[in-house]
């Protein structure tokens, strides 16, 4: 893979086992996360035109700081439903953990 540092994870999901894979695109230190990936989830081909495109961003807006997450190619509307409730507990557990005492 070409990029910065390619990554893998494997485990078991809904009793099917998986294995995601892809490479960080760019790094900027407190600024920018851009990676890709591809999961044998998706039952799409392991090639590159097939790998999602993740961006993650910070900024300051009026003294807060902004998470900002962009995702694209997502190959089918049942892709991408899967990837929004996936992010939305995502998120929900983020939340959960910063307002824990």
């Amino acid at each position: 893979m070409e990029g910065w540092k390619s990554y893998y994870h494997s485990g078991v999901r809904d009793g099917k086992p998986y294995e995601d894979k892809g490479t960080i695109l760019e790094l900027v230190k407190e600024r920018t996360l851009k990676y890709n990936y591809w999961s044998n989830f998706s039952d799409i081909k392991d090639e590159p035109t097939n790998y999602v495109n993740i961006i993650c961003s910070l900024s300051e807006q009026n003294g807060k700081t902004v998470f900002a997450l962009t995702q694209d190619n997502l190959k089918t509307k049942e892709a991408h439903d899967q990837s929004e409730k996936n992010w939305g507990m995502i998120f929900t557990r983020i939340k959960e953990m910063l307002e824990e005492d």
